[in-house]
């Protein structure tokens, strides 16, 4: 079966918490990721759950489908798809590197902080 992972911190802080070093707003409140079958594997698909809230707003909950490749050290997520005819914005590349029942995940935007799941099933 799969393993979940959640996550305990966003750069340096404890949930909730802000998850980017820009102005955005965005405070995380909750996130675990769900691995669909071993996260040893080759490549596989992830379910991804978040909630969170901008300024003034209610909190908003989102889950979502991404596949990922995994050379034994790295994980690399693919981005979401793009819908035909669509204009989307570029994908930040992310990375995750398992280590001790702990992943931590990386994005190619100097802007994204780094986030650190621990392993709970």
């Amino acid at each position: 079966m799969g393993s979940r992972f959640v996550l305990v911190k966003v750069g340096d802080s404890t949930l909730p918490t802000i998850t980017s070093y820009a102005p955005s707003g965005w405070t995380e409140v909750a996130d675990t990721i769900v691995f669909v079958g071993e996260a040893s594997a080759a490549s596989g698909t992830v379910e991804h759950h978040e909630s969170g809230f901008l300024p003034g707003q209610s909190p908003v909950s989102m889950s979502y489908e991404r596949l990922y490749d995994w050379d034994g050290r790295v994980l690399r997520f693919h981005p979401p798809p793009c819908p035909p005819n669509a204009l989307c914005v570029r994908a930040i590349d992310e990375t995750g590197v398992l280590v001790d029942g702990h992943l931590t995940i990386t994005y190619g935007d100097s802007l994204a902080l780094p986030r650190t799941y621990r392993r709970i099933s």
